[in-house]
């Protein structure tokens, strides 16, 4: 059964050193193309290469050291603005455009 939406992290070379340690460097290396970076990130980010005790840290075979999940998030962040896509989520309007604009609920009204 073949299946096009697997990607081989190593690559066919088991125990794969990468050319990164931390995830920033990952998207911003040019050996591997979108699709292979979001793997990575993916993978990285996954309860499987959780530090035992540590949860929120994440050592992904192949680099030096372990990271925290944020990292992992905001290295996915990077990519997704590189690649251009976009944020469906709009900031929600400060409360001084609410007020302006007469859209102060009941519970702000009496803060």
């Amino acid at each position: 059964m073949k299946m096009d939406n697997v990607i081989a992290l190593d690559r066919g070379r088991p125990g794969r050193s990468w050319n990164f340690q931390y995830p920033h460097q990952l998207v911003r290396d040019p050996g591997l193309d979108m699709d292979q970076k979001r793997a990575i990130l993916t993978a990285w980010a996954s309860d499987k290469n959780a530090v035992q005790s540590m949860p929120m840290l994440r050592h992904l075979p192949g680099t030096p050291v372990a990271v925290t999940v944020s990292a992992i998030m905001d290295a996915w962040i990077q990519l997704d603005r590189l690649a251009g896509v976009a944020n469906d989520d709009e900031p929600p309007p400060s409360p001084a455009n609410r007020q302006r604009r007469g859209h102060l609920r009941a519970w702000e009204m009496a803060a």
